[in-house]
């Protein structure tokens, strides 16, 4: 190696910085003002209400602006998107001169806003007050013609309602849930049901689904009391990877068997793809729980259980006692799931007064982030803050979490601030949402509210022990053992996994944090091959062979459905297959599925790993050596992006060098040992020398900062040589000429 190459590409193409780490549910520095973000005259408004990401990382929100139903985006760093409406912000009437509330928000794969809340109307009485509105934008902030008849808007009635959650299914299909008053004779009574209404991908009603759209659930078993007094909710909802639809809310009903003679708490229902309730959960679709007041919101974990959350309590209990978190998690058939705190059941205390919890999120490591308000009595005043508490996957607070599991954050000094959602971001990153609004009403009624918290970095791939950092590692083929040099203690660990002949095909199949030991391996049966990948699930150490793939495939296993598991894939080049390139992947999240296939791809092209476009799935990609470009098939919205970069003797080495959550593109070139890295979307690129030829490139994020670093194997000496970010360069001896380094694994 040329040391004073080198030290000039160091110098002269790197930029170093030195990070002190600070601990998760820290206040993330980067944005806003010290992490927060308060409303200014742009965004005042009655309430921000949700929030989701785009895949260029900007926030957007939605709220009223003016009393009007509105969305508003944000950069990465807090600062309004100019780009977005006027000065970041769109408003929207669905009858002229009336008001109206953004409660809900979803992005669509291809980039389109979907918003969800309601519209005021003539009359504004308790019986013709509200309406269901959604409207859905283009990536402009401009109404999207193709929705609603034109105009880019979509009206429903019942009687006075608004909806509070909103999903898009993979078909396009647009799911929504909310409150709805009903009308029955002279009376108005709260709707006896739980429900979720569907339209079709142009905003009418999908009469396959339900009655004509509706799905209702009623929770309703007796007749002797006003139907008045029997109020159902709807507040959240999730869409199992199967089709299956789970909302959740509140319900009280009349029951004379109890000593109230009301019974009411958290409401769970599940129904099937066509709107029918699924009697495998909990025998009638339907669950209730008095544990919990209300279940606010609800989430899935990567093995299909159900988390809904909810201030704890009972509705017809003791109303002195104040509310607390309350957690609560099911199995897939509906019953509680013991291994979560014993019971199923968490209850956790913020704060001295009332503590509500409003937004629940799961993390790819399985942790589980809940989200609200805290408040304490001060002066008279019920003083909220926003409040965010984080558990282990047992249900125990995680006290690496702001040293004891929960994080408070007052805006304005003893202000009135409360969360309504939260999203995670490709970094590992929190991001809060809601209002504030000072005691002595300065900001009136309230304004906007984000406070964004530094979280888990996201698992590092070749990270055998789980502590965030790549670890060095190869697998030696003459005795089939891998060798590893963890870096959560420098210890050595040898393991026998393998033969002579396989491909290393390392990755987190199990959603655990770690990589684990596995390999791909052609079998030949009489005239015909398949292949198989074989597995050392980290988690337990279980054993799991697998038939995936066949003769000449190339493993490309990673997580192709952003369930936080890796899948088992394989690319098929288009010498055998008519020319025409594959990528088979067998979807994790949907064991029914044998596997999917993304025709992508030609003769001689190198498949490439990675999701170059951040929304945590792996992208069909390759490099074709004979024109030196890249092309890339983004499952965030099916567009393709082909990008020029290298020469056909160039390696194609991508990563993450610049910790933005999205895979960068990458070369390197063996005859003089230099790199080339683009930030991909953008053409730009850096030179830097590291490394000879005959090197073997093995980029990882070695120093767990969230960035891939610059790193080399040489084999002629057994070498490692890293270029950490955050520590400079190392060169560390671990390994002879026969191995094969495990973060060389998906390198074509």
């Amino acid at each position: 190696m040329n040391i004073t190459k080198l030290l000039f590409s160091i110098v002269f193409c790197l930029l170093t910085v030195t990070i002190i780490t600070a601990q998760p549910g820290s206040l993330d520095a980067s944005f806003g003002s010290g992490g927060k973000v308060v409303g200014s005259s742009a965004t005042t408004s009655d309430g921000q209400n949700a929030v989701a990401l785009q895949t260029d990382g900007k926030i957007v929100v939605a709220g009223t602006l003016g009393g009007k139903f509105a969305v508003f985006r944000f950069n990465t760093n807090g600062t309004p998107d100019t780009t977005f409406g006027t000065n970041g912000s769109v408003t929207t009437e669905f009858y002229p001169g009336f008001g109206g509330s953004a409660n809900a928000i979803v992005i669509q794969p291809e980039g389109r806003i979907v918003a969800g809340g309601s519209t005021n109307k003539s009359g504004g009485s308790l019986l013709d007050g509200t309406d269901f509105a959604v409207a859905r934008f283009l990536s402009n902030g401009s109404l999207d013609a193709s929705f609603g008849s034109g105009t880019g808007r979509m009206i429903s009635n019942i009687a006075n309602d608004r909806v509070k959650d909103i999903a898009v299914q993979p078909d396009g299909k647009i799911v929504i849930t909310g409150d709805a008053l009903e009308r029955v004779a002279s009376q108005v009574y709260i709707g006896r049901n739980i429900f979720a209404i569907r339209y079709n991908a142009d905003g009418t009603p999908d009469a396959t689904f339900g009655n004509n759209g509706t799905a209702t659930a009623s929770y309703r078993i007796s007749t002797a009391c006003p139907v008045l007094n029997e109020p159902h909710n709807s507040e959240a909802l999730a869409l199992q990877p199967d089709g299956k639809i789970i909302v959740t809310g509140y319900v009280a009903f009349c029951d004379p068997s109890q000593p109230s003679g009301y019974r009411g708490g958290a409401a769970i229902v599940r129904f099937l793809p066509d709107g029918q309730l699924d009697n495998t959960f909990d025998s009638d679709g339907k669950v209730i729980n008095s544990d919990i007041l209300s279940a606010n919101a609800v989430t899935l974990q990567s093995d299909g259980k159900i988390i809904a959350v909810g201030q704890s309590g009972n509705p017809f209990g003791n109303p002195s006692v104040p509310y607390d978190f309350g957690i609560l998690r099911y199995t897939t058939t509906g019953a509680l799931d013991t291994s979560f705190d014993g019971d199923g059941k968490v209850v956790t205390s913020i704060e001295a007064a009332n503590d509500i919890p409003r937004d629940v999120l799961v993390q790819p490591n399985g942790k589980i982030v809940v989200v609200g308000e805290s408040s304490v009595i001060i002066t008279g005043f019920n003083i909220t803050n926003f409040a965010i508490a984080r558990y282990l996957t047992n249900g125990s607070l995680d006290n690496s979490f702001d040293g004891d599991g929960k994080v408070i954050t007052d805006f304005n000094n003893n202000s009135f601030d409360s969360i309504s959602r939260a999203v995670l971001q490709p970094d590992g990153k929190i991001l809060a949402v809601g209002a504030t609004k000072l005691i002595d009403a300065s900001l009136v009624p309230n304004v906007l509210a984000m406070a964004r918290y530094l979280g888990d970095t996201p698992a590092a791939k070749y990270d055998f022990d789980g502590d965030g950092k790549a670890d060095i590692a190869v697998f030696r083929p003459s005795n089939g053992f891998w060798y590893q040099l963890t870096s959560q203690n420098n210890s050595f660990v040898p393991f026998k996994f393998g033969q002579s002949g396989d491909r290393i095909a390392p990755a987190d199949y199990d959603g655990d944090g770690r990589t684990d030991v596995a390999v791909f391996r052609d079998v030949v049966f009489g005239a015909g091959s398949r292949a198989y990948f074989y597995i050392t699930n980290s988690s337990d150490s279980s054993f799991r062979p697998e038939q995936f793939g066949a003769t000449g495939d190339v493993p490309v296993s990673g997580d192709w459905d952003g369930d936080g598991k890796a899948d088992l894939a394989v690319y098929r080049d288009g010498s055998l297959s008519g020319g025409q390139g594959y990528f088979f992947y067998r979807p994790s999240s949907a064991p029914g599925v044998d596997f999917r296939a993304i025709p992508w791809g030609t003769n001689g092209d190198k498949p490439v790993v990675g999701d170059f476009d951040g929304d945590g799935k792996q992208d069909a990609a390759v490099f074709r050596p004979s024109a030196g470009t890249w092309y890339i098939l983004q499952s965030s919205n099916n567009q393709y992006v082909f990008q020029g970069l290298g020469i056909s003797t160039d390696i194609p080495v991508p990563a993450d060098f610049d910790g933005d959550g999205r895979t960068n593109i990458a070369v390197f070139r063996p005859s003089n040992g230099t790199w080339y890295t683009s930030p991909n979307p953008q053409t730009n690129y850096g030179a830097v020398q590291f490394g000879a030829a005959g090197d073997l490139p093995v980029p990882a994020d070695y120093d767990g900062d969230g960035r891939a670093d610059i790193a080399v194997f040489r084999p002629s000496n057994g070498t490692w040589y890293l270029l950490r970010t955050t520590q400079g360069f190392t060169g560390v001896q671990f390994g002879n000429n026969e191995d094969k380094p495990i973060p060389n694994a998906f390198v074509p």
